[in-house]
């Protein structure tokens, strides 16, 4: 029997650091006839591109022109047709295909004209885009993504959100009632391989005592203010870096950046700290995330510090959660003194982690597609 065919169009690249449209492409392919397609990066670094192409997935590029965010030119509409052109030139045909799925209102901007009306329509929203500061900051940009978010909620068939904040946020932003399914992230569990490609960082990370280590993307809302105030009140701690960065890292002796690493040898380095840690301001962009690293902290059975909000609260259970730059430094110094340890055993650390891995998440989905 012939599988139905999903065209999947992505707004992260396939070779950035793993995430969760990589996850959800993988277990869709198993069962559909997928095709996915990513916006091809103009100012990403070759270095922050290690996901490696899946061999068994159809995986392409496409390119448009980033007209809207240059002054000069973000008011002068007529080009918008040269990236229509790019994308009817670029992309298969929509009409072949059962479904489109989308992870981005920017994705759908770009094929919504030309979006045959009996092709089911799905949209992941994995974050509240509007609240990124090229898209906040830009009025051109706000005032697209405001009415296509709006057009794109009132068209989709299937509409998942990554976070129940992000639900109830989006849906009193638009002014539309529909249904929802909230799909909230989860842990891909790493193959327990011997071997480490970046043996030199993992050799570093082993010599460094009383580490505390982060592991993601490194962007605006990343507290290097609470991480200077505990170095500079404990001359004992240090921190470590991992994931891709678009801001500048604070110089410290005891502020080490390594930059990205493969998946499977993040959580080799993870073994080798005194904690993890998730320093986030909190802002209504971190507001709305589920976020990845604590579930993947939590299979670590390591001590895990994270800034609380409503959605951090729901791991209370198993992790430390702080207010301000104050109460973080407290919990550094509570892990050190050993006056805070793991939460819980590490078989039900495990057990969590199994309960909720991205082909848990996806078997939601798939009832959902149904």
């Amino acid at each position: 029997m012939e599988k139905p065919r999903i065209l999947y169009i992505m707004h992260v690249p396939w070779g950035w650091i793993k995430q969760r449209p990589h996850f959800f492409a993988e277990y869709l392919n198993k069962d559909f006839d997928l095709n996915v397609v990513y916006k091809k990066p103009l100012k990403v670094s070759k270095s922050n591109l290690i996901n490696e192409k899946n061999n068994g997935m159809s995986i392409s590029s496409f390119f448009i022109f980033p007209f809207q965010r240059i002054p000069v030119l973000k008011h002068l509409k007529f080009l918008i047709k040269i990236n229509d052109i790019l994308i009817r030139m670029q992309l298969p045909s929509l009409k072949r295909y059962d479904s489109v799925w989308v992870t981005s209102w920017a994705m759908y901007n770009l094929i919504y004209k030309i979006l045959p009306s009996n092709v089911r329509l799905i949209y992941d929203c994995m974050d509240d885009e509007l609240e990124f500061a090229d898209v906040k900051n830009n009025p051109v940009i706000f005032k697209e993504a405001m009415h296509m978010e709006k057009n794109i909620m009132q068209r989709a068939d299937i509409v998942f959100c990554s976070s129940e904040y992000l639900k109830n946020k989006v849906l009193k932003r638009t002014g539309i009632n529909r249904n929802v399914i909230v799909v909230n992230n989860a842990i891909g569990i790493p193959n327990h391989s011997t071997e480490i490609k970046r043996k030199d960082i993992f050799d570093a990370i082993s010599s460094i005592n009383n580490s505390f280590m982060y592991v993601g993307a490194i962007s605006s809302w990343f507290d290097f203010e609470s991480i200077l105030h505990v170095l500079k009140k404990n001359g004992e701690v240090s921190f470590l870096l991992l994931g891709p960065s678009d801001v500048q890292i604070p110089k410290h002796d005891r502020l080490h950046y390594f930059g990205t690493v493969d998946r499977a040898d993040m959580f080799k380095l993870m073994e080798n700290v005194s904690g993890l840690i998730m320093p986030f301001k909190l802002n209504e962009l971190i507001r709305s995330v589920n976020p990845v690293k604590i579930y993947e902290y939590i299979y670590m059975s390591k001590p895990v510090i994270a800034t609380r909000y409503s959605e951090s609260e729901l791991f209370t259970e198993y992790i430390y959660l702080y207010n301000g730059k104050e109460e973080l430094y407290n919990c550094i110094n509570q892990i050190i003194n050993n006056k805070l340890t793991v939460k819980k055993t590490d078989s039900e650390n495990k057990e969590f982690a199994l309960n909720n891995t991205w082909e848990v998440r996806y078997n939601l989905i798939k009832d959902s597609m149904t």
